[in-house]
């Protein structure tokens, strides 16, 4: 039988060689898979058998190969992970993600770039999710904080990691699982996309189990430490509204003032109490209460974050409402207008610094 004769050709070591030469010649990959093995082991015997009887069966399986590589395709979008998460984050956008969690998306991005060397998600195998896993738990703990890490190699990372103590290295199993977990979705996009990526790539497999829960990862504040806190200078007597961390007379009741006063009594996140503006304090049933809720300045994290938070009445004695009906005067669209980052397109990363 000619067929049985083919496959058997087919699957000869020499045969073997030979087709992983011309494919890798043709495609530019480094590796045939098992997979796509198959699939021209199927182009030969779907019709194209006679090719091995011709004088130079070379040239049919060229244009066989070159036929079915799905990378080689014009009409596929880019399949660079940055240009993905674009295009992810033009629809998610419209969706209503904050745009905190599209950064994260990009930052993931540039990150696996610079700690694999490559990222191109057609390229991708579980065994490199798997090697970046492991350089994400012995990368130091507060790397990205500095705008200076964007431009490190891995080299630099790890060299800075070696000589930090042990307790500095590594990131949180959350933030691993979270980077896990945008490379799966990611993945999943690009696939939707048509994108030929590999089907063994399961990033969120290897998520990291959490090994304490999240209420215990972080104490709250005593009482004695929330003293603590508020006897900075911001709250007993600043230097200047610019340098109210510094010791002087006068008191500023701006967002710098504000916004952990709020948190204390709310626990709020920073960037929703950040971005309030003077309609979000609002009065439900004859008590002052704040409204968090996606605005024009930010978007609420999910829809269970929408709530009706009671203002304290701390607040209220310290001239908090007198402050949001100056604002009112001024046509303020912002309450704490001093706290936005046009670069960031953010509010609250100075309440942080």
């Amino acid at each position: 039988d000619n067929i049985d004769l083919i496959r058997s050709d087919l699957n000869s070591h020499p045969r073997k060689q030979a087709l992983q030469r011309i494919f890798q010649e043709q495609t530019g990959q480094d590796q045939l898979s098992a997979l796509e093995y198959m699939q021209v082991i199927d182009l030969f015997v779907s019709g194209k058998a006679k090719a091995w009887i011709e004088d130079d069966p070379t040239e049919a399986l060229k244009a066989n190969v070159l036929s079915s590589a799905p990378s080689g395709d014009p009409a596929l979008p880019s399949s660079n992970l940055r240009a993905i998460v674009e295009r992810m984050n033009a629809i998610k956008r419209t969706e209503g993600i904050e745009e905190k969690t599209l950064r994260q998306y990009l930052s993931f991005a540039a990150l696996f770039e610079m700690l694999m060397g490559h990222d191109d998600i057609t390229q991708i195998r579980q065994p490199d999710v798997k090697a970046f896993r492991a350089d994400l738990a012995q990368m130091p703990k507060n790397w990205g904080k500095s705008p200076k890490d964007q431009a490190s190699t891995r080299d630099e990372v790890m060299a800075k990691a070696a000589s930090l103590p042990p307790d500095k290295v590594g990131l949180s199993v959350g933030t691993i699982n979270r980077h896990l977990d945008h490379l799966n979705q990611i993945a999943d996009w690009a696939r939707d996309e048509g994108l030929a990526v590999d089907l063994n790539l399961k990033p969120s497999k290897l998520r990291r189990k959490e090994t304490v829960r999240a209420r215990d990862k972080r104490d709250a504040f005593s009482v004695e430490q929330l003293h603590v806190v508020f006897q900075n200078p911001v709250w007993t007597g600043s230097h200047s509204e610019h340098h109210q961390t510094k010791v002087g007379q006068e008191i500023f009741k701006n967002g710098i003032y504000w916004c952990p006063l709020i948190g204390a009594y709310t626990g709020a996140r920073r960037e929703e109490i950040a971005g309030l503006a003077p309609s979000d304090i609002v009065e439900s049933d004859g008590v002052a209460c704040f409204s968090i809720e996606d605005s024009e300045l930010r978007r609420i994290k999910n829809l269970s974050s929408r709530r009706l938070i009671p203002i304290h009445s701390h607040l209220i004695d310290l001239g908090f409402l007198d402050y949001v009906q100056e604002a009112r005067r001024n046509k303020q669209t912002s309450l704490f207008p001093e706290l936005y980052e046009a670069g960031n397109d953010a509010f609250g990363r100075k309440v942080g610094r």
